[in-house]
């Protein structure tokens, strides 16, 4: 039991010691800033947020072509609905017409 403990104690301080050790490493490893990389992230920040104007103009486009298309297709569902009635239409006038035309006939053989 003892031994397990000391391992333990000796892995603790060993950790403890690699953390210390470690903890001014991100600050060596850093990536250096100057003035052109700086200006480069700024660059490549625009250029995001540009990208990012650009999808969301896209996006708008897309649902407003879905959108048209949608009332196109109503239009074009209204126009063969009227296209049934203006053909039943003509085919009454034209039956009205006929019989209009017998009668005017009738009316003209028995003279009035």
């Amino acid at each position: 039991m003892r031994t397990t403990a000391s391992r333990t104690c000796r892995i603790v301080v060993a950790a403890a010691l690699l953390a210390g050790l470690f903890a001014h490493v991100p600050s060596a490893l850093a990536t250096p800033s100057t003035p052109e990389i700086e200006a480069t992230r700024a660059e490549a920040e625009a250029a995001r947020a540009r990208l990012q104007d650009l999808a969301d103009q896209a996006e708008l486009a897309r649902e407003e072509l879905l959108e048209a298309a949608e009332r196109l297709e109503s239009t074009r569902a209204e126009v063969a609905v009227t296209r049934q009635r203006l053909e039943a239409a003509r085919r009454a006038r034209a039956s009205a017409e006929d019989a209009l035309a017998d009668r005017v006939a009738g009316i003209y053989r028995t003279g009035g």
